[in-house]
């Protein structure tokens, strides 16, 4: 059986209290999962605020000796790709923001 991974892909741009709410969730049902979390190479919103290496940086900050959380460092453009980098290794459990969710 493929290990489990927690995926939440976006641009992170930057990284706020509501992406960190929504690992929290994921904890809070799950509270052994391990979350990877993917910043996309570029912002889909237009001109970023931060550069990718920038969002990196804030995301490890934030869960600085955590194991739990893994940061991609890949910046592929969407999440998408991604899934098809790692979906033949890990079971991937998608999460998304309410933004995504709501986008056409």
């Amino acid at each position: 059986m493929k290990p489990i991974i927690y995926f939440f892909g976006g641009s992170f741009d930057p990284y706020h209290n509501d992406h960190h709410s929504i690992v929290l969730k994921i904890w809070e049902q799950i509270p052994d999962a391990e979350v990877w979390i993917a910043p996309s190479y570029n912002p889909w919103k237009g001109k970023g605020l931060l550069t990718l290496a920038q969002r990196i940086e804030l995301i490890e900050l934030v869960y600085k000796n955590n194991p739990k959380v893994k940061v991609l460092k890949d910046g592929l453009p969407y999440t998408v790709d991604f899934v098809r980098k790692y979906s033949d290794d890990y079971q991937l459990v998608l999460s998304m923001g309410k933004d995504t969710f709501r986008s056409e």
